[in-house]
């Protein structure tokens, strides 16, 4: 598939896809698609099997030197020693492979971000069809609160945004653009235009031609990547490795040596003499080494579990010892992956701005709608306004949606008689439409000083790595207004900024790492002034350079390992980037 589709006009994808937007593709072409490319779903990794795991194991050195041993005794020996040895060698190989035995959990949880149906427009009807049925060229019907089923190019937007984070860590939704044409070059987080797999929109609503589907997705690159990245053998593992091979070649050479020796100089029976070797071999190599070491690594991780750390692969528990700098991901790891109002301007106020909030508002509860319009309502009940009385206080006569046109949204309202009409949207977008302002002495004129110093505050809070937004207000007496009527000659109230607030515990554990002499990296796909105001806060190198996944795909893999002891944030990050970044990370603090 193409990976430039937001580098093109949707009309000249929807020719190359052979279909109208308008109608969708016909029953018969879906089905000679879906036949031909198969479903849209991720493809289940094939997993090990007990077996596979059992041959593996027994290809080790020592168990391979104990199995010929333990054939050579059941030819020439007794049976109970040979028993004994078969024993050892099963009893070893069981314990190993039910140490290996761990399903993988990465694919799985990236299946679960499908949805088992999806409306799209077949056949010029809208359907809601299974998921995975969807084929390269459906224009899929994308509702607030549905998850996208597939990567697709928008031809419709009507105030969308879509919550991106679990694929990009943008921890903000992403307004959508269908009329852009972007360079080939464009980041991952920046395709406005594009839709993909896994992600969920959380406001408006819009139409979108697929593109790709199932292993063929950004999300489905990203399983790949899971799939094909194998994890490095731990130091230990690797000592155990060169430890068995010296020992194996030590046995061996008992068991040849001996045999010689009692042959030629205590003219010895041949056969005894192999036995005798034999025996001394098994007696150098330490079976009970693997099993000691599994116990070892076990009581570790039931020390880390007593301290509310999981333990997947017993491995870990070691490499814990041997870890000099830790790569981490920002949003929902360092940070909460929860937007919050960060500061109101100005405080005094924040009872007014939260009350505009609360109407000019499409979210249905503290949990349900756009991050942003979730946290204005959370951030009024903390402030002790009663959200459901407040709403209930006015009557809905206009609603005027948000687009990324305008970059804005109101409402009007009847409330206590009254017509009030309430705005929000981005500053730029908010402040020009504005004649007068309140402050804390009451309502006055708006300067052109004041509008400027007010634009200077978002731009200051945005340089901050916040989201910043614009409220105002006005009364007006006629109910029939127009959009544009009911947009102007408004009053200022004031900006909140929003953020993805760092998890309480983070500086602490970021201080821990520190005085353990490990180097914390943030590695995110975030924006660049986002994750430098997250590592201020959490106490992370910032002073330290910061790289941006364009900047990485331009370095050399030489230029990258010189750079990695200056680099602290990794921003802008895609997953393989992030991958690139993670496989360089290996210069000691």
């Amino acid at each position: 598939m193409d990976d430039c589709w937001h580098a093109m006009p949707a009309d000249e994808i929807s020719a190359r896809l052979g279909v109208d937007p308008a109608s969708g593709l016909n029953d018969e072409v879906a089905h000679n698609r879906f036949l031909v490319f198969g479903p849209n779903r991720l493809t289940a990794q094939k997993q090990e099997t007990v077996w596979d795991i059992f041959l593996e194991e027994i290809r080790e050195p020592m168990i391979l030197l104990l199995l010929i041993t333990g054939v050579l005794y059941g030819i020439w020996g007794e049976l109970e020693d040979t028993l004994t040895i078969f024993f050892v060698i099963l009893a070893l190989v069981s314990a190993e492979v039910l140490n290996e035995r761990r399903a993988k959990q990465a694919i799985g949880a990236l299946i679960k971000l499908s949805e088992p149906t999806s409306p799209v427009i077949r056949g010029g009807q809208h359907r809601e069809i299974q998921a995975d049925h969807i084929v390269a060229g459906d224009v899929i019907v994308i509702e607030a609160g549905r998850r996208i089923p597939a990567d697709a190019r928008l031809t419709e937007a009507y105030g969308l945004a879509v919550d991106e984070s679990a694929l990009t860590g943008e921890s903000v939704a992403v307004e959508k653009e269908p009329d852009l044409i972007l360079p080939e070059t464009t980041p991952l987080s920046e395709r406005r235009n594009m839709v993909f797999a896994g992600t969920m929109a959380v406001r408006g609503r819009g139409a979108a031609v697929v593109v790709a589907i199932g292993m063929n997705t950004e999300v489905g690159r990203v399983a790949r990547l899971a799939r094909e990245a194998e994890a490095p053998r731990t130091p230990l593992q690797k000592a155990m490795k060169e430890l068995s091979q010296s020992l194996a070649w030590l046995a061996i050479g008992f068991s040849v040596l001996i045999p010689l020796l009692g042959w030629e100089l205590g003219r010895q029976p041949l056969r005894q003499m192999i036995l005798t070797g034999l025996a001394l071999a098994f007696s150098v190599i330490p079976e009970e080494l693997p099993i000691i070491i599994t116990m070892v690594l076990a009581l570790g991780g039931y020390r880390l579990s007593k301290r509310h750390a999981i333990v997947k692969r017993l491995q870990a528990v070691e490499t814990l010892g041997a870890v000099t700098v830790i790569a981490t991901d920002k949003t929902g790891t360092l940070t909460e992956n929860r937007i919050e109002v960060s500061r109101v301007d100005p405080e005094k106020l924040r009872s007014k701005i939260l009350e505009i909030g609360v109407f000019c508002n499409d979210a249905f509860g503290t949990g349900q709608g756009d991050p942003l319009e979730t946290a204005l309502l959370r951030s009024a009940g903390e402030a002790g306004i009663d959200i459901a009385a407040l709403r209930r206080s006015g009557h809905l006569l206009h609603d005027f949606t948000f687009d990324n046109a305008r970059k804005r949204m109101s409402v009007v309202y009847e409330r206590n008689g009254e017509l009030w009409v309430a705005v929000k949207g981005a500053p730029e977008a908010v402040l020009p439409l504005c004649r007068s302002r309140w402050d804390s002495a009451g309502w006055r004129q708006l300067s052109e000083a004041d509008r400027q110093a007010a634009l200077a505050s978002a731009a200051q809070m945005a340089n901050e790595g916040l989201r910043v937004v614009a409220f105002a207000e006005k009364r007006v007496q006629d109910s029939a207004l127009s959009q544009d009527k009911a947009e102007s000659d408004l009053t200022f109230a004031g900006l909140v900024a929003f953020s993805d607030p760092p998890r309480p515990d983070v500086p602490q554990a970021i201080a821990a790492c520190r005085t353990a002499g490990i180097r914390p990296v943030m590695i995110t796909g975030d924006h660049p002034l986002t994750a430098k105001a997250i590592a201020t806060q959490i106490g992370l190198d910032g002073e330290r350079r910061l790289l941006t996944g364009a900047e990485l795909d331009a370095m050399s893999d030489e230029a990258l390992k010189r750079s990695v002891p200056d680099v602290s944030i990794y921003a802008r990050t895609t997953p393989e980037q992030k991958l690139r970044a993670c496989l360089e990370i290996t210069v000691p603090y």
